[in-house]
């Protein structure tokens, strides 16, 4: 067994991305994560856009949010048995 190495984007709203980036992905628990809780990312750009814009207009606490979406990239390093593709 070895190691992974992913570049992956997450997407977010503009208001959150300097939290993120200073203390990291701290998920908040909510019955409506789509795979249980945690932090998602795709390995495709286009792809965390599309989430992010479709949960801003359909989820009823993102569509609370008044900030513009952002995405974040970033270079994932995890042990094979803690990766889900």
């Amino acid at each position: 067994m070895g190691n992974q190495k992913i570049v992956g984007y997450h997407g977010t709203f503009q208001t959150a991305v300097d939290n993120i980036l200073e203390e990291g992905c701290k998920p908040k628990i909510r019955r409506s994560h789509w795979l249980g809780q945690g932090t998602y990312f795709y390995t495709e750009k286009k792809l965390a856009q599309w989430f992010i814009t479709k949960n801003a207009k359909t989820d009823q606490e993102k569509k609370k949010i008044t900030s513009s979406v952002a995405i974040i990239k970033a270079t994932i390093e995890e042990e094979d048995t803690k990766v889900l593709d």
